[in-house]
């Protein structure tokens, strides 16, 4: 009975030793002082309101090059990490990157919560030479370049147009007629001595958003200067014609697919556009208006346009309606 006794009273003994409140020494005991690793976790959410929880975000915790990914919620964590500060960064294509320097201070959970900025989004960018043709052998060159951006954030504060090989960067004027932005150059604005220079250079478009952060959206190369002319035939020098002349150029043959566009201004000091017909075959070499020219005096222009946008426009002719 003693016996029995005694047993009762060690085990009870022991229960209570392994119940109470002593120090946890074990170390894999994650609430031991011992215990060393660690963990992080956080949400990832839309800089731009209302807030919403970014899925698939990718979480890369440096130091021991350990990936995790946000869920549906925007949620991650990341256990069994060694309590060695590090960087925590975190980045999925359409947002920008971010990233956080992380001091454990003893600390075994830490937070890490981020918003982020979506990227935006190039919708169009045409970057195209001109080349226009004066009397009495002169051609002035010039590089366009115009752009559209979409930002879901509306953050856009200024759209930039750079060269990193010629280090060239300029600023996009935003035109609200045409709802995107854009600026013409010369070889002066890009400080070469021919724009030829500039052809098959890399362009690219830059934005900077109202907190100054600077993403590059997108890039094109300038395939081509049209140095050849296009020549009218006639009508020219003033000829007196009808009400819907008959417009003729000679043949042009460049090695290259384009097509024409015509153009008829009235002649005088500030000159106006009365008619343009687009898209018109390389095959042709003469058109008649579809409209009737009021009496006056006029010229017209003939513009070559290659599939790339690049552009020559003809010497001026002449003529009056009488």
């Amino acid at each position: 009975m003693n016996k029995l006794f005694q047993i009762i009273f060690c085990g009870c003994a022991l229960m209570g030793f392994i119940s109470c409140d002593a120090p946890r020494l074990n170390p894999l005991d994650p609430q031991s002082p011992d215990y060393k690793l660690v963990s992080i976790e956080g949400t990832i959410k839309t800089k731009s309101t209302p807030q919403q929880p970014i899925a698939g975000v990718k979480v890369f915790w440096k130091g021991q090059n350990i990936i995790s990914q946000t869920d549906q919620n925007g949620y991650f964590k990341i256990d069994d990490l060694t309590m060695n500060n590090g960087i925590l960064s975190i980045e999925k294509s359409g947002y920008s990157k971010d990233s956080v320097l992380v001091v454990w201070d003893g600390q075994k959970n830490k937070r890490a919560d981020f918003t982020l900025n979506a990227v935006p989004v190039l919708t169009k960018f045409n970057l195209f030479s001109t080349v226009q043709n004066n009397y009495p052998d002169v051609q002035y060159i010039s590089l366009t370049a115009q752009v559209s951006v979409t930002d879901v954030d509306d953050k856009i504060d200024t759209v930039y147009l750079k060269c990193a090989e010629l280090n060239f960067s300029k600023r996009l004027i935003y035109n609200s007629t045409l709802n995107h932005y854009e600026a013409t150059f010369t070889s002066e604005d890009l400080k070469v001595a021919a724009l030829d220079v500039t052809i098959g250079k890399k362009f690219e478009v830059a934005t900077v958003d109202e907190s100054k952060k600077s993403f590059i959206v997108g890039s094109s190369n300038l395939m081509r200067i049209i140095k050849q002319e296009v020549i009218a035939r006639e009508p020219l020098n003033k000829i007196t014609v009808g009400s819907k002349p008959i417009l003729k150029w000679f043949r042009f043959l460049p090695g290259f697919n384009f097509k024409y566009m015509v153009e008829i201004n009235t002649d005088e000091f500030q000159h106006k556009l009365v008619w343009k017909k687009e898209n018109i075959s390389k095959g042709d070499i003469e058109l008649i208006p579809d409209i009737s020219l009021p009496p006056g005096e006029y010229f017209w222009v003939i513009w070559c346009i290659d599939d790339f946008g690049n552009r020559s426009k003809s010497k001026p002719a002449s003529f009056i309606v009488q």
